[in-house]
């Protein structure tokens, strides 16, 4: 910039004169956005200069001719410097397009031609009330009809204003607690008569001796076996902290006649097919019998009568399965009729059912057999009216469930349990194995199965899915035995299971992880219960390929056990022991489930439950197995919803697409592979406030949630993992930013790293990863086209993050051979995958190979997940 000195006042005047009219002529400009404040004060530099030349010209003649040609260089400057300044780019104020009301919430959609990232900021009467592009209504303490701004400002100076009336409703109300009434008696059955003034949902618990024994609003007391006068707590609650009792006496009747019992291991209970078990409430005595899942699983009594005559025979039972099971009722080897133990409402609700039968005078042995795949109903104990019945030692019993001969084992000898069997002593024919031929060619070389040499003998290589073993062997008492395995397989994720005709022993036991083959480990696989006689066993293979084994030893084993790398929150290998939550050990599902309600359209298994979190109520579902064992350490999905929605679409598979359902697509899908892994898991849906996820669901509501569930039901806290869809993959993704000591591996389905809170700076912890995105998604787009948001740099950040090889990630196209693409990451630390999988559709939370949309029973998603999921 050049400065003039002016010589006369009148040069000084007429140059304050041109400038005022150049401040006018900028205020003009700048309102057209047309030329830049630059531009502005170079003109008027300019004519300025000009305008004191002018002035000098005045004063001389000769000045005049000078001072014209120095003039014509100064325009000719002027012109050169304005076409240079004329050349950059204007910036370009952001343009809002509309404020949209969806549900309690008004969404700001803003657009900014030069791409740049946009601020929110709404105020009432002066005041910010929020940050986003959306205003929750419900997070605003004001009420009535009143007039907000919203200003949306791009970062360089431009800004878009809209005033919007919005009514905020009436002002909250304190909650008022519900009342009972009154009680009533009508025969056996109490009925509470509740009111709540604030006519909220009312939930209901009858309690005998601390345990709740019914959640409706009315008792049958018939339906107990309590006896004589009881204490009976009746409470009603709002479910938002409001609730009302009554404690009542209530008479159950007399006692029952005279009779004889038998529970579980007692005399007169004899060995049958499955286990004493514990994990169901309810339960008198020592446990209930469980029977095996399977066609002709038995369980037999043996009682000596005084008297022939006829019996009226009780059993207590309890059946949570979705159908009737029954069994066929025998007496002294002839079998008499059908026993129906009908639906429970769970597994914890137990009740009665009798048969009149005619006994002899003397020994009479009392059989039941499954007529069902799906066993008996669990039998808690067995009960024949009368004094003068006891129970008979059970020499008649021989065992029945999976019996062998040791002319099939191999070089016809069975091994008396305790003892070591080699893997590679099968049973004659007693093994299936995918190649033709032995491939190791080793011992038995004329079979399929394929031995290698190792040092000190033999063993069982190259192990794969659908392969099995089996071996007969013998057992001299019924007990429950310890299974030790010596196996290795480089790479983590192997497993192998014990059963026995179809019956599980054991689901699933870890294949050690070593660095080489060749090498082996000690580890223990847990126990198995087993009866009498010589018997078969299988040994079956998982879902993962390559494996060697060793031997397997069954019964107390004295040497060494091989120590196995456990981890640390943040750091677990693949296939490290299960890490037991504060819930393990006892059975909190009903301190868990107090105050929840069924969920409508959902499973039995589902239940929607509140939680107070950063000072809100907040709500959510989970999903218990049927089957649940609490001293059983489950997997725990964290599964979140998308804009617009809330956890009962989660919980019942609701999003408008083929087959959807909540057996087909709850839960994405994942409840459905876990069962039919065999490996039912835990699953837990939170709902947002409003339609979409903020920062308090990342920062709190995630850790409360996952506290209650932890504190309450056994969970392995080293596999608990994330996923969603849209929104949901998009606070699946947030999470996964600052959760990795907490969660496992997070998938996000049409995930997106914009406009959704995101810690700053972001940090850069690994974690295992896995995202699926329509190369035709318009709003969770692959490649926003901005350099830095999408699905694709989620990948790319998560590669670095876990140290895997750069590369160019290959990506749905029309000459793929498939309607999805999915690339794994090499080279990625140890526990840290990468997969990203692209597919030739838009913005479908389910889509499948078979067309475009979403199909909840055929989509690729969910059993891509599941493989991802659970590799760890």
């Amino acid at each position: 910039m050049r400065f003039y000195k002016m010589t006369t006042g009148v040069g000084i005047l007429a140059s304050l004169m041109l400038i005022s009219c150049d401040d006018t002529k900028n205020t003009v400009d700048s309102n057209n956005q047309t030329d830049t404040q630059t531009e502005v004060v170079s003109q008027t530099q300019t004519q300025t200069q000009t305008q004191t030349q002018t002035q000098t010209q005045t004063q001389t003649q000769t000045q005049t001719q000078t001072q014209t040609q120095t003039q014509t260089q100064t325009n000719s400057q002027t012109d050169t410097q304005t076409d240079t300044q004329n050349q950059t780019q204007v910036n370009r104020a952001p343009q809002i397009s509309s404020v949209d009301q969806i549900n309690n919430s008004y969404q700001v959609q803003a657009l900014d031609l030069d791409g740049d990232t946009l601020s929110y900021v709404w105020t009432l009467n002066g005041a910010t009330i929020g940050n986003s592009s959306e205003l929750v209504i419900d997070d605003v303490d004001a009420s009535g009809n009143q007039v907000v701004q919203v200003t949306v400002t791009d970062g360089k100076g431009g800004t878009a204003i809209q005033s919007v009336p919005i009514d905020f409703g009436q002002v909250a109300q304190e909650n008022q607690s519900p009342v009972i009434n009154v009680i009533t008696q009508n025969d056996s059955i109490y009925e509470i008569n509740a009111t709540d003034s604030d006519n909220d949902m009312l939930s209901y618990n009858w309690i005998i001796a601390g345990q709740s024994i019914n959640t409706s609003n009315s008792l049958n007391i018939d339906s107990y076996d309590y006896m004589g006068n009881q204490t009976v707590i009746a409470s009603v609650s709002d479910n938002k902290g409001g609730m009302d009792s009554q404690t009542l006496m209530i008479d159950f009747g007399e006692p029952a006649p005279m009779s004889f019992l038998i529970e579980e291991n007692e005399v007169g209970f004899c060995l049958f097919d499955g286990v004493v078990d514990t994990v169901h409430m309810g339960y008198t005595g020592e446990g209930f019998a469980d029977v095996n899942n399977a066609v002709g699983a038995k369980i037999r009594w043996s009682v000596n009568v005084q008297q022939a005559g006829q019996y009226e025979i009780k059993w207590r039972y309890a059946n949570g399965a979705a159908t009737t099971r029954a069994g066929t009722l025998s007496i002294n080897g002839t079998d008499l009729n059908e026993v129906s133990f009908a639906q429970t409402a769970d597994w914890a609700q137990w009740t009665t059912v009798s048969q009149t039968v005619s006994l002899e005078a003397g020994i009479n042995e009392i059989k039941l057999t499954s007529l069902t795949d799906q066993g008996l109903a669990n039998i808690d104990s067995f009960e024949i009216v009368d004094g003068n019945i006891v129970g008979e030692p059970c020499d008649f019993y021989v065992h029945e469930t999976c019996p062998s001969d040791e002319s099939v084992a191999f070089n016809q000898f069975a091994p008396t349990i305790p003892s070591r069997i080699e893997a590679e002593d099968y049973d004659i024919d007693g093994f299936n194995d995918v190649t033709v031929a032995n491939e190791g060619g080793e011992y038995r070389i004329n079979d399929a199965v394929d031995i290698k040499t190792i040092d000190g003998g033999f063993a069982v290589g190259w192990l794969m899915q659908d392969e099995w073993l089996e071996y007969t062997i013998s057992v001299e008492a019924e007990g429950d035995f310890d299974v030790t395995i010596r196996s290795g397989a480089v790479g983590a994720g192997r497993t192998l299971k014990l059963s026995q005709c179809g019956s599980t022993l054991i689901e699933s036991f870890d294949i050690p992880n070593v660095a080489n083959w060749g090498e082996y480990k000690t580890l223990s696989a847990g126990k198995v219960h087993l009866m009498p006689g010589v018997q078969k066993i299988r040994v079956e293979v998982g879902d993962t390929d390559y494996a060697d084994l060793d031997w397997i030893h069954i019964g107390q084993f004295d040497g060494p056990i091989d120590e196995v790398a456990t981890g640390v929150p943040g750091n677990y290998p693949k296939g490290n022991p299960p890490v037991k939550s504060m819930g393990c050990g006892m059975d909190g599902r009903s301190t868990l489930l107090q105050g929840g309600q069924a969920v409508s359209g959902g499973l039995p298994t589902s239940r929607q439950l509140y939680i107070r979190s950063n000072n809100q109520d907040r709500e959510f579902i989970v999903d218990i197995p049927a089957d649940y064992d609490f001293n059983k350490p489950y997997r725990l999905f964290y599964t979140s919803h998308w804009i617009g929605s809330n956890d009962n679409a989660i919980a019942t598979g609701d999003h408008g697409m083929a087959n959807q359902s909540a057996t087909n697509w709850s839960y994405y899908g994942l409840r459905r592979e876990s069962l039919a892994a065999g490996e039912p898991a835990i699953f837990v849906a939170p709902s947002s406030v409003g339609s979409t996820w903020q920062e308090t669901d990342n920062r709190f509501l995630f850790n409360d949630i996952i506290a209650k569930v932890t504190s309450n039901l056994c969970v392995d806290e080293s596999r608990v993992f994330a996923t969603g869809f849209s929104f949901g993959g998009m606070i699946t993704y947030s999470l996964s930013t600052n959760h990795q000591q907490q969660i496992r591996a997070a998938v996000g389905i049409s995930p997106a790293n914009f406009n959704i809170w995101l810690p700053n700076p972001l940090p850069t912890d690994p974690i295992a990863w896995m995202s699926a995105t329509g190369m035709g998604d318009t709003l969770t787009p692959w490649d926003r086209g901005n350099g830095q948001h999408g699905a694709k740099f989620i990948g790319e950040q998560r590669a670095q993050d876990n140290n895997c090889t750069a590369a160019t990630i290959p990506t749905w196209n029309q000459s793929s051979p498939s309607r999805h693409v999915c690339y794994d990451y090499q080279g990625c630390d140890d526990n840290y995958p990468v997969k990203v999988c692209t597919y030739n559709g838009g913005h479908d939370p389910a889509p499948h190979d078979g067309g475009g949309g979403s199909d909840g029973l055929n989509s690729w998603v969910p059993s891509e997940s599941w493989k991802f999921f659970s590799q760890f």
